[in-house]
């Protein structure tokens, strides 16, 4: 049998056009199953809020959420995916860094692949869906328990430093490639290799897909 197709996925849970992108992989996984083999990697989207917010305050007199509030709704407009962006800005006036959230997601992937995975989409659903602040521990230890993690070796990788760790290899690989923004994907199997930058409709994705290898086959998905 042949190696699968390798895709990884740059990310942040806070991303929201990474949030336009479940979809896609949900179909990736059921389309292609073992065929395809994700990986997933936390770049980190900004390490220091501060200076986004200032210009979206100069843009808007002020009133930066406005700003905020605007781009939500836009880039929902967009890839369709369903977002509670009112009740989203209401939980951001602590909000400094989305690298507490892509630590979290890290510390997930430590428990396995399928951990990391869906760990990942409950992060961001409860974000976009249910407008939590997954930049504070306790909902992201809340997140853990209910995806049905193992919340105490979960909390321990916040506490050991073993999830930051492992956040930092992720964005030094990202510095390597020059990853700069999210979502990136990379695909490749042996010597044919693609890399799609932003959010991209499902049609997109497969024909990269396929121009890496034209050879794979899935499974026809009802509509």
């Amino acid at each position: 049998m042949s190696a699968p197709l390798h895709v990884v996925w740059y990310t942040d849970p806070h991303n929201i056009w990474c949030w336009g992108c479940e979809p896609t992989i949900r179909r990736l996984e059921i389309v292609y199953g073992d065929d395809v083999e994700l990986e997933i990697r936390q770049g980190g989207l900004f390490e220091d809020f501060g200076p986004m917010r200032e210009q979206w305050a100069r843009m808007s007199g002020g009133r930066w959420t406005d700003s905020v509030l605007a781009f939500f709704e836009a880039v929902s407009t967009q890839h369709r995916m369903p977002m509670d962006s009112k009740r989203m800005i209401k939980g951001v006036d602590d909000f400094n860094s989305t690298w507490p959230a892509c630590i979290a997601a890290k510390a997930a992937s430590l428990q396995g692949a399928r951990a990391d995975r869906q760990y990942l989409r409950a992060l961001r659903e409860a974000w976009c869906l249910d407008a939590r602040p997954i930049h504070r521990v306790e909902v992201q230890t809340d997140v853990a328990r209910e995806t049905g993690l193992d919340a105490e070796a979960f909390s321990k990788a916040l506490e050991d430093g073993s999830a930051e760790q492992a956040f930092q290899r992720d964005r030094e690989e990202c510095e390597r490639l020059e990853v700069r923004g999210f979502p990136t994907f990379t695909i490749g199997r042996g010597e044919a290799s693609a890399r799609l930058n932003g959010w991209q409709p499902w049609e997109v994705f497969e024909d990269v897909l396929r121009q890496v290898d034209p050879d794979l086959q899935g499974k026809v998905v009802e509509p």
